[in-house]
């Protein structure tokens, strides 16, 4: 393999993840390692060696892999999340989500949520989540100008589609977006998380006790009760699942949407080219997507024996990252892959969702957010500006974003 470092010497690329300079850049090791080296061994800030998919084949390779795993309870699994060590009472590991599962199991459950989220299920609900964006984006611009958009607008609406759609109140829908905040952002501190982890498990708890009791129309009522007619309910996988919609679709789909409002503003030629051809909109969505990639390095794998992927040898424990923002910008794939473009068709080859059995079950949904909340803005946009310099939650995190972006106005659309 090539040396990036030109010394003909070994190379392992330390300090990883890498910052990016803001949500919508990426680290500048990613390019010379996608060019030179896109499957290469890297070093964690914590010690922990990895080895880093760079290039699109080479995320591809890994993320469609059958000899690799995805079980996060493994001893060697990347140390990507910083979640508690819990155990169950025969000394096992959790089952943490659908991400964190293989094969059978993996497609078992992945079965009993399906449905709720193919796109002809989401369609039915385009209507509903365009006016809970518009009402969401009345509230905020009612706040008064300036005001802080991540806090304002893209959290409480992300979270208010999740709740509804599980079945909480506006209340556990606001302190769910808190705690999972805290469990998936960059920017906290990671003692916290335990805590955050154990609160969020405790309200989903008592929320499903309380379908099984009571059943609602809701999708958490609806789950409980596939897994109870099959017998198979177990109440920590079914815990586990519904906290992690809760946490993955919440901060992944808020950030983005923080990250598209942010490329709109200091693209006013973009802005005014969607206002003009609202039929650009599901170009823009992709290229949000595309570009923003807020879930770099959850896209994790470990070889549980010894196995080739992409050309390379990989030993039994070997920890791989297939970081699907590096892929979004492989030159062999997209052109000008560092611009959004509007004018290329809907770019939806991006790995934003990831790949393969484990991409992303809530993605139809995420893109019906991310619609809807760009177009809401779109109709009212008027001089919306940056008050000033957004805050960053680039530091190499589970999650890139946006943790604060102060907009200010002095005139808008009727």
């Amino acid at each position: 393999m090539t040396p990036i470092n030109g010394s003909g010497s070994d190379f392992c690329a330390e300090g990883f993840p890498w910052a990016r300079p803001r949500p919508d850049l990426m680290p500048p090791p990613y390019a010379d390692l996608r060019k030179n080296a896109p499957f290469y061994p890297c070093t964690f800030n914590s010690g922990e060696k990895v080895w880093l998919a760079t290039s699109y084949e080479a995320v591809v390779a890994v993320l469609s892999s059958r000899v690799l795993s995805s079980e996060h309870s493994h001893p060697d699994f990347p140390g990507v999340f910083a979640l508690p060590q819990r155990r169950d009472s025969q000394g096992r590991p959790p089952k943490l989500s659908l991400s964190a599962l293989d094969g059978a199991e993996h497609r078992f459950h992945r079965q009993r949520v399906a449905g709720e989220f193919r796109l002809s299920a989401i369609a039915r609900e385009t209507d509903w989540i365009k006016r809970m964006a518009t009402n969401q984006l009345d509230r905020f611009i009612r706040a008064g100008s300036p005001n802080d958009f991540v806090k304002g607008f893209a959290r409480p609406f992300v979270a208010r589609i999740i709740a509804m759609v599980l079945g909480l109140t506006v209340e556990e829908a606001a302190y769910c977006a808190g705690l999972s905040d805290v469990i998936l952002g960059a920017g906290h501190n990671p003692q916290l998380v335990p805590l955050a982890s154990s609160r969020l498990r405790a309200l989903v708890a008592t929320a499903i006790e309380e379908r099984r009791r009571r059943p609602r129309h809701d999708l958490l009522s609806r789950i409980v009760h596939r897994y109870e007619a099959d017998e198979v309910f177990d109440q920590d996988q079914v815990l586990a699942l519904a906290a992690s919609l809760i946490t993955a679709g919440l901060e992944t789909t808020a950030h983005t949407i923080s990250i598209g409002i942010l490329m709109l503003v200091r693209a006013p030629d973009q802005l005014e080219e969607l206002s003009a051809d609202p039929s650009l909109m599901a170009n823009a969505v992709e290229e949000i997507l595309r570009l923003s990639s807020v879930a770099d390095i959850v896209t994790a794998r470990v070889a549980p024996h010894p196995c080739c992927v992409f050309g390379v040898e990989l030993p039994a424990g070997a920890g791989i990252v297939a970081s699907t923002a590096a892929a979004n910008r492989d030159e062999n794939i997209f052109t000008d892959p560092d611009e959004m473009r509007l004018d290329h068709g809907a770019r939806r080859a991006h790995l934003a969702f990831g790949y393969g059995p484990h991409k992303c079950l809530g993605r139809h949904l995420a893109r019906t957010m991310l619609s809807a909340a760009m177009e809401a803005f779109i109709d009212i946009s008027g001089d919306f500006r940056l008050s000033e310099d957004p805050g960053w939650t680039a530091s190499g995190g589970v999650m890139a974003g946006v943790s604060e972006l102060m907009v200010e106005w002095s005139s808008l659309k009727s």
